[in-house]
């Protein structure tokens, strides 16, 4: 046997070891982040708007909130970034996140559960499970912004991690090539998608 032929069968026995390593590092890194950002979002609650479309993590889950309905003409869409912290009276959680500058909202649990209470099914249809979901709000005679429809989407925080560490392992495993013409309907889309919140009624 030549050293080259030497090398050759080396290179095919760490060839498994590799491909273990491929596998395990992508869930010991999926394990690590999501266990960290779940934890995190139990004491604070980040919320980034843009153009009414708000997506917040609180609580081990990933809410999207997405208006159906174009702008009312006269009013103007919000876009922010905001960190909330659980807010307590006499040492105890209550049932809302509070901003430093004292602004409240509910927590995503505790909402959805005063929607299934509220038995207002013509307004919010909502459907759940294992801490996925979604919420239909009919906001029609309700809200002169945006007097239609809002659709509410609801994920853990471990899918998401999950959906970008299985996408980020694929593309380093099969290091695709991208084609200009790709890039183009990429960034098309992106655009689009970036457009559309902010479209108007007509007056």
């Amino acid at each position: 046997m030549t050293w080259i032929d030497g090398m050759e069968a080396a290179k095919k026995h760490l060839h498994p070891n590799r491909v273990l390593l491929r596998v395990l590092v992508p869930v010991l890194a999926w394990a690590s982040v999501s266990y960290l950002l779940t934890v995190q979002s139990y004491s604070h609650s980040e919320t980034l708007t843009y153009s009414d479309v708000t997506l917040t993590v609180d609580e081990g889950l990933v809410s999207l909130l997405i208006p159906l309905t174009r702008l009312a003409d006269g009013h103007n869409a919000t876009s922010d970034f905001q960190i909330y912290s659980l807010h307590k009276e006499n040492g105890w959680a209550t049932d809302r996140w509070v901003t430093v500058d004292g602004s409240t909202r509910f927590r995503t649990r505790e909402y959805l559960d005063i929607i299934r209470k509220s038995g207002q099914h013509e307004t919010y249809r909502i459907g759940t499970r294992y801490g996925f979901g979604y919420v239909l709000i009919d906001q029609r005679g309700t809200s002169s912004s945006r007097p239609g429809f809002l659709l509410w989407l609801i994920v853990p925080i471990w899918s998401v991690i999950a959906a970008c560490t299985t996408l980020i392992s694929l593309l380093s495993i099969s290091r695709p090539r991208v084609s200009l013409r790709a890039l183009m309907i990429l960034t098309a889309v992106a655009a689009l998608l970036a457009v559309l919140p902010t479209l108007r009624a007509p007056a």
